[in-house]
């Protein structure tokens, strides 16, 4: 949903966004960011099938695909506030080269060996 321009303004602005998490402090944060990005990237105007959706009402469409847009904005810090591996596999141990330990035997095998 993010053009290559809106995926760097989003990433320039992950650090506050982690540290705003850090404080607990996210949730004012976020609005402020919302209106800054829906100031640089406004949204679409309706279509109508969108505006037929909303009963004929223009500017209810418009919320609701504002609405739509913070959702994502939302996610797309969400997702992202966890500093992590850029890779997406891990390394996995391709051969078990460790034996298993051995277990003693349960009662009835000891009995059946007699």
């Amino acid at each position: 949903w993010t053009t290559k321009e809106m995926a760097e303004w989003l990433t320039d602005r992950l650090p506050s966004f982690r540290t705003a998490c850090a404080e607990s402090n996210s949730t004012p944060w976020l609005t402020g960011i919302y209106q800054e990005f829906l100031d640089g990237f406004p949204c679409a105007e309706p279509n109508p099938t969108e505006i037929q959706e909303a009963g004929g009402d223009i500017e209810k469409a418009r919320n609701r695909i504002k609405t739509e847009r913070k959702k994502q904005i939302y996610w797309w810090f969400w997702n992202r506030r966890m500093p992590g591996s850029k890779s997406s596999k891990k390394e996995k141990n391709l051969l078990p080269l460790a034996q298993k330990k051995s277990r003693p035997p349960q009662p009835y095998q000891a009995y059946m060996s007699l």
